[in-house]
């Protein structure tokens, strides 16, 4: 998402035109959230008891984290950040050619990092 927050262009593109790009992302990540968790089950129980595990059916490896859990925070960060960068979009419509620049160069700072 950084780079695509990089890629997002300054002041005068319209505001459907940055929400497409944003959603087109979006929805590539979507796609490689469903392929990365494709043929995991569980949470099961180990022999002792003690933790659980989940299985891919597919490659037939287990793992004692569940699939789920990276990418659910990776897409709710991805939506925050969307989240920011639309309502810079929206405000500098309110704000004069300078200002605006200047919010869209600390946006690009703050998810550089």
């Amino acid at each position: 998402m950084v780079k695509k927050v990089r890629s997002v262009p300054g002041p005068g593109v319209p505001k459907d035109e940055i929400s497409r790009i944003i959603d087109v992302h979006l929805q590539g990540v979507h796609q490689r959230a469903l392929e990365a968790i494709a043929g995991f089950s569980g949470p099961y129980q180990s022999e002792d008891g003690g933790h659980e595990y989940y299985y891919n059916e597919i490659t037939k490896v287990s793992t004692w984290e569940s699939p789920v859990t990276e990418w659910e925070h990776n897409i709710s960060t991805r939506y925050m950040m969307e989240e920011v960068i639309m309502k810079i979009c929206c405000c500098c419509i309110h704000l004069d050619e300078e200002h605006c620049e200047r919010s869209f160069r600390i946006a690009k700072r703050v998810y550089k990092r």
